[in-house]
């Protein structure tokens, strides 16, 4: 095949030449791409903001300033979950499970259900997902498939999810965002969806069992330590309650021998064992009340910098945007046509 040579200026001829035509082409593109905006749904966008107090360095007082300094971390090992990381809790498909389950309600207020039920019932969909989905079932019948256990009113076990739970999980999954600002530390979380209320409430949802997760992270170990001091607190309790009804069954049953050797030595072990027990008891209550102040130490303070709100403008599709860059492609595409034509000299 022979390639034909040509200046530039051949190709801006050649262009002014079907200037009609690539004019016509592109506005009927343009006018393609804002038809088909309007064949999508709208879906509304809701954002929220949070700030999670920190506990980086707290072991190693000014010793941790003086070593960033320094270029020395002496942070690792602090969190093996660190705030980097919970876009990720977001992210997992037990977090996502259990946020399908979130009670909602739409704007209007006729429905009123949990979000699977919302997303799987009341959210429109194109009528090319539509048509492609019918196919589907349509083959599915035809070759005698059987249905999804995910069809079933049972809740979705994480471990083992049908075809149509895991593609409901990974929609949810893209529509949830959850993004971290590495340099302030704020917490960003954002859902789109079809209904503007139904947004901000799975967005005050998501932000509220993430606090939830990130306590129970953070308090784990010091909720360990408090319910062992406090098993230990009723049993020394136990033991001091038992040796001081031995010591008073023992001295109500031997009122009359207050000379006798033998009972002022008895009396005298059975106050020992109580004093004994009464002071485990003590240190024990102590240490119950080091551990409840150890784990209120331990619980994070949330700073709320943004709170969700109901969106009152739709965030896609835009379809101005979309028929710009219908228009910019079928522009390209039509230009790049003719180059080719030319470059073969099939254009003169």
């Amino acid at each position: 095949m022979e390639i034909n040579r040509f200046s530039i200026s051949d190709l801006t001829n050649l262009l002014r030449k079907r200037l009609k035509r690539i004019l016509c082409f592109t506005l009927l593109a343009g006018l393609a791409g804002y038809l088909l905006g309007w064949c999508i749904p709208k879906e509304y966008r809701s954002e929220a903001s949070i700030i999670p107090e920190s506990n980086e360095g707290e072991s190693f007082g000014g010793a941790s300033a003086l070593a960033d300094m320094a270029g020395i971390s002496l942070r690792s090992g602090v969190d093996a979950i660190g705030p980097e990381l919970y876009p990720n809790v977001v992210a997992s498909k037990k977090f996502l499970v259990d946020m399908l389950y979130t009670p909602v309600q739409t704007l209007d207020g006729k429905v009123q259900c949990d979000l699977k039920t919302y997303l799987c019932e009341h959210s429109d969909q194109p009528w090319w997902s539509k048509a492609r989905l019918a196919v589907i079932q349509g083959i599915k019948g035809v070759m005698g498939a059987k249905k999804s256990k995910g069809s079933s009113d049972k809740r979705i076990d994480p471990e083992r999810m049908s075809e149509e739970e895991e593609a409901l999980i990974d929609g949810l999954q893209h529509a949830i965002e959850c993004q971290m600002n590495d340099v302030s530390g704020v917490i960003y979380v954002s859902f789109r969806c079809q209904d503007p209320l139904v947004t901000k409430t799975v967005v005050d949802t998501v932000t509220h069992r993430l606090q939830e997760f990130i306590t129970d992270y953070r308090t784990s170990k010091a909720r360990v330590d408090l319910k062992h001091y406090q098993e230990m607190e009723q049993e020394t309790k136990a033991t001091w309650e038992n040796t001081l009804q031995a010591y008073a069954e023992y001295t109500d049953s031997h009122k009359g021998n207050n000379l006798l050797q033998a009972y002022e030595s008895q009396r005298d072990a059975l106050e020992n064992e109580m004093q004994l027990a009464l002071t485990a008891y003590n240190k024990m209550k102590q240490q119950v009340q080091l551990a409840e102040a150890k784990v209120q130490e331990k619980t994070p303070a949330f700073t709320v910098l943004e709170v969700a709100g109901v969106p009152a403008r739709h965030f896609s599709p835009r379809k101005s945007l979309m028929a710009i860059s219908w228009m910019f492609i079928a522009f390209v595409g039509i230009t790049g046509w003719y180059y080719v034509r030319l470059l073969l000299g099939k254009e003169q």
